[in-house]
């Protein structure tokens, strides 16, 4: 959910739905369905390649930390 406000700036009161879709080595792929609207996709790039499991959990965890700073402000 983080991520997915983050990307399109639609808030959790706004959202009926975020599921991950996909991810591959450059980033992710989520779709999200605010109220009363279609879904929609949206990609989130990783700021370098992930090559294995380790780099993907680090990967997620410092895009983690990344949008929940930008909610504090």
């Amino acid at each position: 959910m983080r991520f997915c406000k983050y990307l399109t700036g639609v808030g959790l009161e706004e959202l009926e739905s975020v599921k991950l879709l996909w991810f591959d080595s450059k980033g992710l792929w989520l779709r999200y369905k605010p109220f009363g609207s279609h879904p929609l996709d949206t990609r989130m790039g990783f700021p370098q390649p992930v090559m294995d499991e380790k780099a993907l959990v680090s990967t997620l965890t410092m895009l983690g930390q990344v949008t929940w700073e930008n909610e504090r402000k």
